[in-house]
């Protein structure tokens, strides 16, 4: 995540001999996050809790503008997270990898703007207030405007496969990369390319010939079982291939005020974003899906040729 110090004096901590690797808590207000309850316990590090009201902003006051200051003072919920220092992942990886986790499960208008340090039991630090600049963004016609418990348990099931992606690496966090980098940005041509670069980092088949064809079957295949229903999906994702090209191409900047293009244009992201977090939502649920299409090439190959079998889409 890209981010600046909102003062660059207060990334000063107070020195702490004989300590090797110092307890932090991050405090992240939540701003639209439709949640009625009053806590929530993501694992033992991330909590969600309702905030206090009225809150004091005094220590901040130095840190952030009235207008920030009012904002938060709205958030009904923030996260809390207590990590020890030179682990990974870093609290703000976490943070990122719990917001796409609540996207692929219930997309709201959920976003963390600040992430603040604030004192332990253990460890005191000076106050720190971080302005996080890669906020995740909401698609009109494709965000809920509630939450339950269900879908917060979900949502942390798919947070603890996220996580042990995370220090991995490989083909899967790549993917996973482009999901983040396409709920982050504000221009739907960025976002549209993104999430096609997670798609076809997942399903691409590791030859350059009939690229678009080979891919598009992969996924049919691998989200549907009959044949009907794998031919719509293969007809989609080939399609989210020519937009994607048209894009790349520079053939979507000719005429930005045509506002019936504007809304076929976000109403095919949003379909790309739905068939995108069905994909994420069945592999983070099978381990062995994990590692399955983390693997070497052969084995990769070999699974996505059993699955399709006999399957065209003519």
């Amino acid at each position: 995540m890209i981010e600046t110090p909102a003062n660059a004096r207060a990334t000063r901590r107070l020195k702490v001999s004989n300590v090797p690797k110092l307890k932090y808590r991050y405090f992240l207000p939540l701003f639209g996050f439709p949640f009625k309850g009053e806590r929530f316990d993501v694992d033992t590090e991330l909590h969600m809790v309702r905030m206090p009201k009225p809150f004091d902003t005094t220590k901040w006051r130095g840190f952030l503008s009235e207008d920030d200051l009012s904002k938060l003072s709205r958030c009904s919920h923030s996260l809390v997270l207590d990590v020890r220092g030179g682990g990974y992942p870093r609290p703000k990886e976490l943070v990122s990898l719990f917001l796409l986790a609540l996207w692929i499960t219930r997309p709201t208008r959920a976003c963390t703007a600040f992430r603040f340090v604030i004192d332990d039991d253990d460890v005191p630090v000076v106050p720190q207030a971080v302005r996080i600049m890669d906020i995740h963004q909401w698609l009109q016609g494709d965000v809920y405007e509630n939450l339950s418990v269900t879908h917060l348990r979900r949502a942390s099931r798919l947070f603890q496969s996220l996580k042990a992606l995370s220090p991995t690496g490989g083909r899967l966090y790549t993917a996973l990369t482009y999901a983040h980098y396409g709920c982050t940005t504000i221009r739907w041509q960025v976002a549209f390319t993104m999430y096609s670069a997670s798609f076809e980092t997942i399903f691409f088949p590791d030859s350059k010939n009939r690229i678009t064809h080979k891919l598009a079957r992969r996924a049919a295949c691998f989200l549907e079982q009959s044949d009907e229903r794998r031919k719509r999906v293969y007809e989609r994702v080939s399609y989210f291939y020519d937009v994607r090209s048209a894009i790349l191409h520079g053939r979507f900047l000719a005429n930005l005020e045509d506002q019936s293009a504007s809304k076929k244009n976000l109403k095919d992201l949003r379909l790309l974003s739905v068939t995108l977090r069905r994909v994420w939502q069945k592999i983070l649920s099978d381990n062995k899906l994990i590692s399955t299409l983390n693997a070497d090439v052969t084995t990769r190959n070999t699974y996505f040729d059993k699955l399709c079998g006999a399957f065209t889409p003519n």
